[in-house]
């Protein structure tokens, strides 16, 4: 890249004039086009991105991770915040060179955790060379980023394609959700955990059960009975297993013959083996019981074995619950929640969404949590192709922010395809030969919409600049509410039906009931929940869920003690059908906040197409596709942001010629932005690969091609942006990131003191840095 010293600007005149004049005279490239840029997988360069100041090395160095009774994650220093990305498949296992070049780098933008995903199957190697190579470069690795002060989330139970030695699951390979109930399977995941827990790093002489540097795990990746319905899908030995336990629950709860009937083959014949079918959970009241009965016996005995083996960190069972009954499971059994969140509509914008879509991502963020638990997002992606994807990591320092969340991990930050156990090679992408292309929701690290704002979402979300709500509210909910919840509520005409966009799976399973059922009746099991404010509040104020012997179906303010007034929340019934005018959610919204406002609790109104926070430091206009958060440490502005943007009282004003991007200017060293030496400045821009076609829909998600197609190099918006800031100063330095080569060069400075910085940005740089004398 070509660095070119600019001439300084360092009156007051230029200040006014900046902010009158239109984007295209100001120096920014008259026509932002697209140019190509290839991001590193990794980089050791002196003089790159660097804020592992953040990180308190080694990881582990204050003691265990644990979860405390105010549901956060602590060590013996005080509460600790995860920013992290997931690795997944064989990536889990470089060479030594790369893995501290790996470790360097993350720890460098701020990456504080690594989750480790799709991993187990090369330590279960029936070639022990071969698993025993795979567990020296684990090890290896783990110590790297510890020593970096990297913590590992272990995703402990995904994928198994190999079995222990001497367990032969019926059928050659365990189905989904054989973990909760078969005893081969789960004789299985003991076998994984002792395999894990006990072994010893050879770097650190430790055992990991041992090890302070894990900071927690998850027992199962998106699987539940409430998850697919995979439990009708249970055959032979699994399903025998499985009937007796039926059965077993049957005679100990006294369940009469009305209400397991409808899970007989034959109602004529009585119960017993053979004569057991299992329908949806989303059908059948008793299955729903059954089910629930299954995860807290599984989830017990799991967490118990664990404790046995010496285990110390937090665990949690299910990572991505959608269903209330597995957040009871979860509040009743595990020590955390947590939560995956993909925004995968390739021609939509999230911030132009209707308020009351169910996928929007404020009110996914207010449901993550239990009342005393930790939450943490362990997922996290707006999806390629999305073209308005760089919306993603704003949104989510925003209101992983305002939640008060744990963690925020992303997905994922190299290809993470492999075939696993097929060939022992990685489909597409390595460490030695990297993916040059954009993927779905792999390849972050190329993905110039993403990549160039990690560091502000460490800086911001770990420190603390987003306030978090002013109002934490709590739902409370009981035992039976969260399971029979899940009935069919309305049906609609196939008028209303063919009028609906649908969100494919997922909403599948939340407002019908199985994928099967769906495509048979015309009906909507959660268009209306009785007890989902969260869609309502989540934009302004923090809410958790809490599971209570009774009364339910209530929301108080948890900060007001137990004898806080209580509102019930059951006539404010939520749309999640979306209505392009918003009037369905803002009707709702004004009468909710007049009735909350009678219990003492003041929530911001809509108004003017805008929905702001209650600490007023994020607003959220829904009408013109902007957010803006404005802190004394860090302003956003993500979304329809083309043309003159001000803000820190008028002082900083930057003009662009992006139709569509998002800019964070956050400080680099914890001081306000008036008085920081360091000062980054950052962008994400729409980017995707050369030639790539649209992507194919499916019912308004990316269609099964993901996107993928196109070829090297990605081609990124240029970047028209001009920045002018009236700010004392006795000199200055601002450096461009050349992002081909992750590292910084200088681009303009000012060796007298002055009172104004100004800076046109380069198209083909998305990263800045101000360092102030």
């Amino acid at each position: 890249m070509t660095m070119k010293r600019l001439r300084q600007i360092t009156s007051i005149t230029a200040l006014l004039a900046f902010a009158l004049a239109p984007a295209a005279l100001l120096g920014a490239a008259p026509d932002s086009g697209r140019v190509p840029v290839n991001i590193p997988v990794k980089s050791s360069r002196a003089n790159g991105m660097d804020i592992s100041f953040l990180n308190n090395a080694p990881a582990g160095a204050h003691g265990f991770i644990r979860a405390t009774p105010d549901g956060h994650f602590a060590n013996d220093k005080g509460r600790v915040k995860f920013v992290g990305i997931a690795i997944v498949g064989t990536l889990c296992f470089p060479n030594r060179a790369e893995a501290d070049e790996i470790a360097g780098y993350l720890a460098r933008h701020g990456v504080n955790l690594v989750r480790f995903h799709f991993f187990m199957n090369y330590l279960l190697a029936k070639d022990k060379a071969r698993a025993n190579g795979y567990f020296a470069a684990l090890d290896y690795f783990i110590h790297a980023l510890n020593r970096r002060g990297i913590y590992i989330d272990l995703d402990l139970y995904d994928l198994y394609q190999i079995s222990p030695p001497g367990i032969v699951p019926d059928g050659g390979r365990f189905k989904p959700n054989d973990f909760f109930f078969y005893s081969k399977a789960i004789e299985a995941q003991k076998y994984y955990a002792s395999l894990v827990f006990n072994h010893v790093n050879p770097h650190t002489k430790r055992a990991y059960k041992d090890e302070s540097g894990i900071a927690f795990a998850e027992l199962l990746n998106e699987n539940s009975p409430f998850w697919g319905d995979t439990l009708q899908k249970c055959a032979g030995e699994s399903k025998a297993e499985l009937e007796k336990l039926f059965i077993a629950w049957v005679e100990k709860n006294a369940i009469s013959a009305a209400d397991y009937k409808a899970l007989l083959a034959d109602p004529a014949k009585p119960l017993a083996p053979g004569n057991i079918t299992f329908p949806s959970v989303y059908d059948s009241e008793a299955m729903k019981e059954f089910s629930v009965a299954l995860m807290l016996r599984y989830y017990r005995s799991m967490k118990t074995f664990l404790g046995t083996l010496g285990a110390r960190i937090p665990l949690t069972g299910h990572n991505c619950p959608l269903s209330p009954a597995d957040f009871y499971t979860l509040a009743r059994t595990m020590d955390y929640t947590c939560s995956h969140f993909y925004w995968t509509h390739s021609d939509k914008s999230s911030l132009k969404t209707p308020l009351n879509h169910f996928w929007t991502l404020p009110p996914q963020l207010g449901r993550v949590r239990n009342a005393g638990m930790p939450a943490i997002v362990n997922e996290f992606s707006y999806s390629h192709p999305n073209k308005y994807r760089s919306e993603g990591l704003p949104e989510l320092m925003a209101y992983g922010a305002l939640q008060d969340l744990d963690a925020l991990v992303l997905f994922s930050y190299h290809d993470e395809w492999p075939k696993f156990m097929k060939n022992g090679k990685p489909a597409q992408g390595s460490w030695e030969t990297p993916n040059e292309k954009l993927r779905y929701h792999s390849n972050l690290v190329k993905d110039p919409a993403i990549w160039p704002l990690v560091p502000a979402l460490a800086l911001s979300f770990r420190q603390g600049m987003v306030r978090p709500a002013e109002n934490r509210l709590r739902i409370t909910s009981t035992r039976d509410e969260a399971v029979k919840r899940e009935t069919r509520e309305r049906r609609y005409t196939k008028e209303q039906m063919d009028g609906l966009e649908t969100d494919s799976f997922y909403s599948r399973q939340l407002l019908a009931s199985s994928e099967e059922t769906y495509k048979k009746v015309i009906s909507i099991a959660r268009a209306y929940d009785k007890t989902d404010t969260a869609q309502l509040l989540a934009f302004t104020s923090r809410v958790e869920r809490e599971f209570t012997p009774g009364p339910g179906g209530f929301l108080y303010n948890a900060d007001g003690g137990p004898s806080a007034p209580r509102l019930d929340i059951k006539p404010w019934r939520i749309s999640y059908l979306p209505v392009d005018d918003n009037s369905n959610f803002t009707a709702a919204h004004d009468s909710l906040r007049r009735a909350l406002a009678k219990n003492n609790i003041k929530i911001p109104a809509v108004e003017n197409g805008v929905i702001a926070s209650d600490t007023g430091e994020i607003r959220r206009d829904f009408a013109n596709g902007v957010l803006s958060v404005d802190t004394p440490r860090l302003v956003v502005r993500s979304g329809f942001i083309q043309g003159d943007n001000a803000a820190l009282g008028g002082t900083l004003a930057f003009a662009v010629g992006n139709e569509h991007l998002s800019a964070a200017i956050v400080s680099g060293d914890a001081k306000e932005l008036a008085s920081a030496r360091t000062v980054y400045v950052l962008f994400g821009v729409n980017a995707g690969n050369s030639g790539e076609k649209p992507a194919k829909m499916k019912d308004f998600h990316i269609g099964s091609d993901y996107g993928d197609g196109g070829e090297p190099p990605i081609m990124a918006d240029a970047l028209a942006v001009s920045l002018s800031w009236k700010r004392t100063h006795a000199g200055y330095r601002v450096f461009a990131e050349d992002p081909d080569k992750a590292e910084y060069q200088l681009l303009a400075e000012s060796k007298a003191g002055g009172d104004m910085v100004s800076f046109t940005c380069l198209k083909n740089a998305y990263r800045y840095k101000i360092v102030f004398d």
